[in-house]
């Protein structure tokens, strides 16, 4: 349980490790890019980035409220077990409901941080 534990800080904490890729410096217009010998401008860096932030600004957000739902389900599993008065049928059904919330909020985390890692890689120099 411990390990369990340790693992959702480690990937919690790597969903919000910098959120300064979420912040969106000015506005460029893609249609402006000029790419040349199979080179693109700065402007078209700029834009890709822009698009970056934006994805990732998204996938947050999303991460955010589906991550407060599992937790949501972690805690009305909890109380279920409590008031299940030792009810067998009860208690595995509570334990089997924070077993999958907890799963889904892993997958979740996973999700978001290769999402950041994809999105870094690409953001280093424009290109894929």
């Amino acid at each position: 349980m411990t390990k369990l534990i340790a693992l959702f800080v480690v990937m919690f904490s790597l969903m919000f490790a910098n959120t300064s890729l979420l912040s969106t410096g000015g506005e460029v217009n893609a249609a402006s890019c000029a790419v040349k010998a199979g080179v693109p401008d700065a402007k078209c860096k700029e834009a890709g980035k822009d698009v970056n932030a934006k994805i990732l600004s998204f996938g947050g957000a999303l991460s955010g409220v589906v991550v407060g739902i599992a937790l949501l389900m972690i805690i009305y599993g909890g109380f279920k077990y409590v008031t299940s008065q030792g009810d067998p049928k009860a208690t595995e059904s509570a334990k089997s409901q924070i077993m999958f919330a907890g799963i889904g909020m892993l997958i979740v985390m996973t999700a978001f941080v290769i999402m950041k890692l994809f999105m870094g890689a690409t953001d280093s120099d424009g290109a894929a």
